[in-house]
């Protein structure tokens, strides 16, 4: 888990190509540890200026890529086609650019001896409102329904931060989070003990529950992003949903709403997909999940393997994750390698069955079609 040119250790000058929700989440901790030269985006949306850092196209920037470290703040085929075009310049891959993911691992470990998370994702309910055929966390086909009580959340993240010294996005989700009487709670226990670990809190919901006064109180006290997915077009229940726009925003509670039409058709559990690829592992790695999955004491490259099992529809094997409670301090660095699919077991067993979100899943379906 070498793959950054020792160069990277000694620049305190970076470039960030491709402005979003990843860039936003890393930007605060970037600035205290180097001297952003400028944002690169080709989106002309985007273009402008943050926080004092312009953000401008790649092609008035031919001069400052090449003679900055870049950190490529992207994943899956984005990724792919910046560093396709970065190294039409002429410049390498993890000797003038790399993925973010890669260079939070690396970089933080091997400059200051933290082990750290790009992205975690823990699911506290697998409740939910909706009742969606192809949902991507299977809610659907659980027998039992799920609810995570505080005590177990709590165990399970004061054992995680014993292995972690920086998460940059810590994400609560189900199932529909607002639904678990514990959310409020667990932010702010979170708040409270790791602040100085976690970058920032999100909690991803359908809106279709309006959080109560206690909830929404918590929230903005804690600084949490609140990421909306709008299914209205298939599903009615716009009031309801405009109802949570209105109340976080009311509160001051930053939210994103992303109407989502499309879904990549994983066939797990319902049909055997097609995969064209060469091999499982080629097959995960163009799946490529910037985030992971932390449940029940463990942690996941993939968040669904989590989910299959949980709902007792597949047996995972031993290295599509790590335990947490067998976990010696001197082996913290495994949930690094977990994240950055250098587990022993070469690939997720799962992905033998599922048709994942890379871009060798051509099967394109409409979202939130409702199971009968």
């Amino acid at each position: 888990m070498n793959r950054l040119s020792e160069e990277w250790l000694e620049t305190d000058k970076v470039v960030l190509y491709g402005w979003g929700n990843i860039g936003e989440k890393c930007f605060p901790k970037f600035m205290e540890d180097f001297n952003i030269v400028s944002i690169i985006d080709n989106d002309p949306r985007k273009q402008g200026e943050y926080n004092g850092i312009s953000i401008i196209g790649a092609d008035s920037a031919r001069s400052i890529l090449q003679s900055n470290k870049i950190i490529v703040l992207t994943g899956g085929k984005v990724y792919k086609d910046i560093a396709d075009s970065l190294r039409k310049m002429g410049l390498q891959e993890n000797i003038d650019f790399c993925s973010v993911e890669v260079f939070i691992s690396e970089w933080y470990w091997n400059k200051k001896g933290q082990n750290c998370l790009l992205e975690v994702h823990t699911a506290i309910t697998m409740r939910c409102t909706f009742r969606c055929k192809n949902c991507n966390m299977l809610v659907p086909y659980y027998k039992e329904k799920v609810d995570y009580s505080f005590s177990e959340m709590k165990q399970m993240y004061d054992l995680f931060f014993q292995y972690v010294d920086y998460v940059f996005c810590i994400a609560l989700l189900g199932g529909e989070p607002f639904l678990s009487p514990i959310l409020g709670e667990l932010i702010d226990y979170l708040g409270e003990n790791y602040s100085d670990k976690i970058d920032v809190i999100n909690v991803v919901s359908n809106g279709s529950v309006v959080p109560d006064d206690k909830t929404i109180e918590i929230m903005a006290k804690n600084n949490v992003l609140v990421y909306l997915s709008d299914y209205s077009s298939v599903i009615s229940y716009q009031p309801k949903l405009m109802q949570t726009v209105e109340k976080l925003q009311k509160n001051n509670i930053k939210c994103v709403l992303r109407d989502i039409g499309e879904w990549k058709d994983f066939g797990f559990p319902i049909a055997k997909p097609v995969i064209k690829g060469s091999d499982m592992v080629e097959h995960m790695k163009t799946c490529a999940p910037i985030f992971h999955g932390l449940n029940d004491n463990k942690f996941y490259y993939c968040h669904v393997a989590w989910s299959a099992e949980k709902a007792g529809l597949y047996k995972l094997r031993d290295g599509d994750f790590v335990g947490l409670e067998d976990l010696a301090l001197t082996e913290k660095r495994k949930l690094t390698e977990q994240a950055l699919g250098e587990m022993e077991s070469e690939y997720v067993s799962l992905c033998r069955l599922c048709g994942g979100c890379g871009e060798d899943n051509l099967s394109i379906i409409k979202a939130a079609i409702q199971k009968e």
